[in-house]
């Protein structure tokens, strides 16, 4: 039946059905995930087959409800950040598979994941080394909001708040208040190397 609502073939969807089942989708998902990820396949740079691989394995990775709307959500987002960003989807996926375990740990929500990595690919950091840094500061944003100390002042003069004004941002909207810490390295400067090293991403990575 799906066959004849898109153009993409039975022996097409059998086969994103078939990745996604040994992903880990549920039965009941199966049908609206193979025409999420076929229709990527056809209206972006990706292929319906990379589409499926990419999303159930990101669904694994961060526990994201794993429904006909939830990767349709997932789609929508992914599509329009391709349109948006001088970032194709491909690399846009593979920046939030870098970056989604990290992401789940402090409860960034899938689309500022996906954001976040639109993000550095339009920049044109590559995802090796820049999902290798977004990580690091995400897993040392997390730990300084729930710890405190030095590194919590750090991320919070930087994104021009106070380290219990920073805390609770972080709790309330994690990607949020990495926004705002981008935001406020960017006018850094130079001054923005020394920042990384200070919440422990140094190095060439970090540049």
């Amino acid at each position: 039946d799906l066959s004849k609502e898109i153009p993409v073939s039975v022996e097409e969807l059998n086969k994103f059905a078939s990745l996604g089942g040994q992903l880990g989708i549920p039965t009941e998902a199966i049908v609206g995930f193979s025409k999420v990820v076929a229709a990527l396949g056809e209206t972006t740079d990706m292929t319906g087959e990379q589409a499926a691989e990419a999303f159930a394995q990101f669904a694994n990775i961060t526990n994201m409800e794993k429904s006909e709307v939830a990767f349709s959500k997932l789609g929508s987002t992914v599509n329009q950040l391709g349109n948006e960003m001088a970032a194709g989807e491909p690399i846009i996926t593979e920046y939030a598979l870098r970056n989604g375990g990290a992401g789940e740990v402090g409860k960034f929500t899938e689309a500022h994941i996906l954001g976040i990595g639109a993000a550095m690919a339009s920049a044109g950091v590559s995802a090796e080394a820049g999902g290798t840094a977004v990580q690091k500061v995400m897993f040392s944003m997390t730990q300084a909001a729930e710890m405190g100390g030095e590194k919590l002042d750090i991320f919070a003069k930087t994104a021009g708040m106070s380290a219990k004004d920073f805390a609770a941002a972080f709790q309330k909207d994690a990607g949020g208040a990495f926004q705002l810490f981008v935001e406020g390295l960017k006018t850094q400067g130079i001054g923005a190397t020394k920042t990384m090293k200070d919440i422990g991403v140094g190095g060439s990575t970090a540049a």
